[in-house]
């Protein structure tokens, strides 16, 4: 695909609806894009969603993912990565409840056969970007 990684967080930070798509959700709303979560190590969410949001109450059933963007394949480094920060959030969630689970999400243009048996045993998703005539969309690794 040849895109670097900021022009994919870019793409998905202004078109999260390519995300609410593969996760089939009903809506989505961005929490936040390249959100250090680790000052000591800099460590950075690429983006932080949840499935829904509503400034004057919790709503029940809500999911916040944390999003790891590859532009090339994902092996199982990714893996790692996004559970530091699922932990984080929640935690975070927790101590708020402003969210009931906490979940990662992997996107890239190929992962490798560990990244999506890792991705799977944690129930976190693997969304593949492939290409499109307007750009890319997401879908799940089957497997």
């Amino acid at each position: 695909m040849g895109m670097t990684h900021q022009e994919i967080v870019d793409i998905l930070w202004k078109n999260p609806s390519l995300i609410k798509s593969a996760m089939g959700w009903d809506t989505i709303w961005v929490k936040a894009k390249e959100f250090r979560y680790n000052s000591q190590t800099e460590e950075r969410a690429d983006m932080v969603v949840q499935n829904q949001y509503n400034p004057s109450l919790i709503l029940p059933g809500t999911i916040c993912a944390v999003i790891e963007v590859k532009s090339d394949k994902a092996d199982h480094e990714v893996l790692g990565q996004l559970t530091k920060a699922v932990r984080i959030f929640d935690l975070i969630g927790n101590q708020t409840q402003f969210w009931e689970s906490t979940t990662g999400i992997a996107i890239a243009p190929a992962f490798t056969a560990s990244a999506v048996e890792l991705l799977r045993s944690e129930k976190y998703t693997a969304l593949e970007m492939v290409s499109h005539s307007s750009g890319f969309i997401l879908s799940k690794v089957k497997g």
